[in-house]
């Protein structure tokens, strides 16, 4: 296997490790679980598994698979002056399985080359001056921005796996 394959191959096993530890955590956590906050005045576990849909949902485009799934939950949960109204648990619980499932759809279909390409929020300047910013690492990022808030759904979820 070729270097290239084998860096894919690593990234894209810890991207699906992260995202089984989160599906698996729904499984695990109740809607009550869902309203309680992280820590008090701070954010609900509910808003840290919208946050991860909307990160997953703004791949879509930064990786150039497509669209956003849903803009307005998009903008709820990565910005300040959304003015939508929250959404409820079942509809963040939805919003989580459909950017998931359609985004490992969509990553399956990228070729090991595919991933070395530059990613739609880097200029083509920037990019040959920097080929390192390219989707795989993008995906990367995304990978341990996803691991360190299931550390925070790891608060809850402690208690609820030693019951």
């Amino acid at each position: 296997m070729k270097n290239e394959e084998t860096a894919v191959k690593m990234i894209l096993s810890g991207w699906k490790n992260g995202q089984d530890k989160i599906q698996k955590a729904l499984l695990t956590l109740s809607d009550e679980h869902m309203d309680m906050e992280l820590m008090p005045g701070r954010n609900k576990v509910s808003w840290v598994v919208g946050h991860l849909a909307a990160v997953n949902d703004s791949l879509f485009s930064i990786l150039g698979l497509g669209e956003k799934i849903n803009e307005d939950y998009h903008d709820y949960f990565t910005k300040d002056d959304s003015m939508i109204k929250a959404p409820g648990i079942s509809q963040t619980r939805a919003y989580w399985k459909e950017t998931s499932e359609q985004l490992d759809n969509a990553i399956a279909a990228l070729s090991v080359q595919d991933w070395f390409e530059r990613h739609t929020t880097v200029s083509a300047e920037d990019f040959a001056k920097e080929p390192h910013r390219n989707k795989l690492n993008v995906l990367l990022s995304r990978t341990l921005h996803l691991n360190h808030h299931f550390g925070q759904l790891a608060l809850v979820l402690k208690p609820i796996m030693h019951h």
